[in-house]
C-alpha cells in the first residue's frame, strides 16, 4: 500500500510475523536492501518492527508494474525490450557479485520510475532474496512458471537461479507468454525440468535472431552451462546499438500476456486452500508445496507422473509460491 512521509509519496510493506515460516527473511530483506546502492534497485526508506508485524518503506516508482504500462502505451519495441533486459542483469550482475540471489525475478516485480519512459526500470520485492555468503542455498522460493530446474530438484543452488527466470521474464517481453505454462501442475513441473518449451512463430517470427539465442543461453537447465549475469551483459543483442531490425512493437503481445496474468492471479487467489488439485499421490519421494500467503494443501508427485526418466533424481522441495 502507498503512504506519506514527510512529504514524499512512499510504498509500505506490511509484513504480518504470524504468516513467516522465519522471522529472519524479512529482516534479510530489509538488510540487503539497506545496503544496495544500485540505479535499478528500488530504494530502501525505513524499517519499523512492532509486536506483531514488520513495516518496509520503500520509494514509490511512479511509472507502475512495467507490463501494465507497456499494455497501455502501445509503443515497445524490440530494443526497448533489449534496454530493459541490460538493465536487470546489471542489477543481476550486482548483487550476484555480492553474493545475494534474488529468487523471485519475474514480470510483475519490474516497475517504471517514469511513467513516461517504458525502459527506466527498478527491480523490486526482494522478500526472498538471501544472502548466500559462499554457501548453496536448497529452500524453494518464487512463482511456479520462473523457477530454475534445480530449485525444482532440491539440488544445493546459488545465484545462477536468478539467471534462469531472467531468461523467463525476457521470453514474456518479447513473446508475450511464457515459455514454461500449464493448466496442470505436474505438466508445469515436467516442462521445467526438461526445458520444454518453443518459439511459437506466430509470435517469434519477427524477433531477431539473438534475442532467441540470448533466451536459449539462459534457459539452460544445467546451471553450470547457464549464461551468468556479467556473460549475459556480453552478449551481442545487449551490447548492438539499436537498429532498425529491433523495432518491431510488442505492445500488443504485451497487453494479452498482461490481461491472461491478470486472470489466473485472481483465480489462484479464489482456489488457494485447495491450490494444484491435479498433483497426483504417489508411493515414492513427494513434492510439497506451501503457499507463504496462503494455506494450501500439501500434493504429492511421483518420477513417474513427471515422465522423468529413472536415472534422473526426483523431486523434492518445499516450496514457497508467490502470485
Amino acid at each position: 500500500m502507498k503512504g506519506v512521509k514527510g512529504d514524499q509519496l512512499v510504498v509500505i510493506k506490511v509484513v504480518e510475523k504470524r504468516y513467516l515460516l522465519d522471522e529472519r527473511d524479512a529482516l534479510e530483506e530489509v538488510e540487503i536492501l539497506k545496503t544496495a546502492e544500485h540505479p535499478n534497485v528500488v530504494r530502501f526508506i525505513e524499517f519499523i518492527e512492532e509486536a506483531d508485524r514488520f513495516i518496509i518503506v520503500l520509494e514509490n516508482l511512479e511509472g507502475g508494474e512495467l507490463f501494465d504500462r507497456v499494455a497501455m502505451v502501445g509503443n515497445f519495441v524490440e530494443d526497448d525490450a533489449r534496454k530493459v533486459m541490460k538493465s536487470l542483469l546489471d542489477v543481476l550482475a550486482y548483487m550476484h557479485a555480492r553474493d545475494v540471489v534474488h529468487r523471485d525475478i519475474k514480470p510483475e516485480n519490474l516497475f517504471l520510475v517514469d511513467p513516461h519512459d517504458s525502459t527506466n526500470i527498478k527491480v523490486a520485492d526482494f522478500g526472498h532474496a538471501r544472502r548466500l555468503d559462499g554457501f548453496k542455498e536448497t529452500r524453494c522460493r518464487g512463482n511456479p512458471g520462473t523457477l530454475a530446474p534445480e530449485m525444482l530438484l532440491r539440488e544445493p543452488y546459488g545465484t545462477q537461479v536468478d539467471m534462469w527466470s531472467a531468461g523467463c521474464v525476457m521470453f514474456v517481453l518479447l513473446g508475450g507468454y511464457e515459455p514454461f505454462y500449464d493448466r496442470s501442475a505436474r505438466n508445469l513441473v515436467r516442462k521445467v525440468l526438461h526445458a520444454d518449451y518453443s518459439f511459437d512463430p506466430m509470435y517469434f517470427d519477427n524477433v531477431s535472431d539473438e534475442a532467441k539465442d540470448l533466451i536459449s543461453r539462459l534457459l539452460v537447465t544445467d546451471p553450470e552451462l547457464r549464461l551468468t549475469a556479467e556473460q549475459a551483459l556480453e552478449h551481442p543483442w545487449i551490447t548492438q546499438e539499436s537498429h532498425p531490425g529491433l523495432q518491431q512493437h510488442l505492445s500488443a503481445k504485451i497487453r494479452v500476456y498482461t490481461g491472461r496474468r491478470k486472470l489466473r492471479k485472481a483465480v489462484r487467489k479464489a482456489m488457494a486452500s485447495g491450490f494444484l488439485k491435479d498433483f497426483v499421490t504417489g508411493e515414492k519421494e513427494k513434492i510439497r508445496l506451501s503457499m507463504s500467503e496462503e494455506a494450501a494443501n500439501e500434493d504429492m508427485l511421483t518420477r513417474k507422473s513427471l515422465g522423468l526418466p529413472e536415472e534422473t533424481k526426483e523431486p523434492h522441495l518445499h516450496l514457497d509460491i508467490t502470485i
